[in-house]
């Protein structure tokens, strides 16, 4: 049974061959392989941003890196460079198709159940490698998740890698993207990971090639009974699979964990970075014994440190360039777009309007907030306690859910404080 074309959620994303005009630029993105950047690496795209663009970098809910601001002239000596740094994939279609997330401690976090790195390169390997049979949405997204403290059990991804058990005993589970949430279908060894996420792929690819550009959560139930029957001869039934769910990704600053290992979690306010400033702290970080930033979809880094008292350095340093290190700012409580004039879809700056309701959550009795410049929601797609969403020369407001819920309310951009009086009405 193939999937009928009909009104499947579309879109792209950049990449570093593939860049997207917005409102100040072209936008190029940087996929780290591993989830993890060298701090050498990032002292060049520092460097590189400020030379062929606007020297701002944003990190991306999907752990990327962003350089903002590129032109037609500049783009072609940037993708040089890239390529000089191995930081470019070959072809356009392969760094579409190497859209894989990995949990930032993996390795290092001794809750872990299993060091997935590994596996996580085995399939980036894999995704480029035969991107010719994996013709799906350039959203199409994988997690890649060692479990721990700092595991991705929230984050979104259409097909999911998972290590269950016990570090004694490892096994993996994997899942894909449903209506209702994950849907858990095989529990394999290690081993045999790899060719299962092959087979699910293909019978997936084969199964909406007629309606093109679809993500797994859209495709209809019988599909999906039809891309689960493919990968029934690895492993085991998962079951109805029941792990420790963790959500710490904002847990920040100097971090002791378990045994010894030291990190130290830096935030971007709304995923934004000057080049100046991270080229300081990347410096900076190499200067105490650094080597490496992983990338998290949270819009901050984690970067493994030789001790408490680098830790402690590197933190203090980073916040003078304007780093978030305290888990409780209320600006980590809020998800906002570029906005304008950023980008050429929003009419409104959401960026200010932000920073001005950052201060009033607690009055409003909301933990968290999206703010949004269109009705793409790019920001942020899971419900937030307040969502705004520009409207022409105005933020519609919906309460207790996404861009798409119904309207409370409307507010000028430049009188937010009026959201005190407007939530009496909620």
């Amino acid at each position: 049974m193939r999937a009928q074309r009909q009104n499947y959620k579309k879109g792209w994303c950049p990449g570093v061959r593939r860049p997207m005009e917005t409102g100040d630029g072209q936008i190029v993105r940087i996929r780290p392989r591993g989830g993890c950047l060298r701090a050498t690496d990032l002292t060049e795209i520092a460097s590189l941003s400020r030379l062929h663009g606007n020297g701002l970098i944003d990190l991306t809910r999907r752990a990327n890196v962003q350089m903002r601001g590129l032109t037609p002239e500049s783009f072609p000596a940037l993708v040089s460079e890239l390529d000089r740094l191995g930081l470019a994939d070959e072809t356009e279609a392969a760094e579409a198709a190497r859209n894989v997330m990995v949990n930032p401690l993996a390795g290092l976090d001794p809750a872990e159940v299993m060091d997935v790195r590994p596996l996580a390169r085995a399939v980036e390997e894999m995704l480029s490698r035969k991107v010719g049979g994996f013709r799906f949405s350039g959203k199409f997204g994988f997690v890649v998740d060692g479990g721990g403290r700092f595991s991705l059990d929230d984050e979104r991804a259409d097909i999911r890698i998972r290590a269950v058990g016990s570090a004694e005993r490892p096994r993996v589970a994997i899942g894909i993207d449903g209506a209702e949430g994950v849907l858990w279908l095989r529990l394999l060894e290690p081993g045999q990971v790899l060719s299962a996420v092959e087979r699910l792929i293909h019978a997936f690819v084969a199964l909406t090639e007629e309606v093109g550009d679809v993500r797994m959560v859209d495709v209809p139930g019988q599909v999906v009974l039809a891309i689960v029957r493919a990968v029934e001869r690895f492993g085991e039934p998962a079951g109805a699979l029941e792990f420790a769910r963790t959500s710490t990704q904002k847990t920040l600053g100097a971090i002791v964990l378990d045994d010894g290992p030291v990190v130290v979690g830096l935030a971007a306010p709304f995923g934004r970075v000057e080049a100046e400033d991270l080229l300081a702290v990347a410096e900076r970080a190499i200067a105490v014994g650094a080597s490496e930033f992983r990338v998290s979809p949270w819009r901050s880094f984690y970067i493994p440190v030789p001790d408490e008292q680098a830790a402690q350095h590197l933190s203090d340093y980073a916040r003078s360039h304007g780093f978030l290190l305290n888990a409780d700012e209320p600006l980590l409580s809020i998800d906002a777009c570029p906005g304008s004039p950023a980008c050429a879809s929003s009419t409104v700056d959401t960026r200010a309007a932000a920073r001005a309701l950052a201060p009033l959550l607690g009055q409003i009795g909301c933990v968290s907030a999206h703010v949004s410049g269109c009705n793409k929601g790019c920001a942020r797609s899971k419900p937030a306690d307040l969502v705004l969403i520009g409207e022409g020369e105005q933020f519609r407001v919906v309460r207790n859910g996404t861009i798409n819920g119904p309207t409370v309310g409307y507010l000028p951009p430049d009188n937010i404080q009026n959201l005190v009086a407007l939530a009496r009405v909620f």
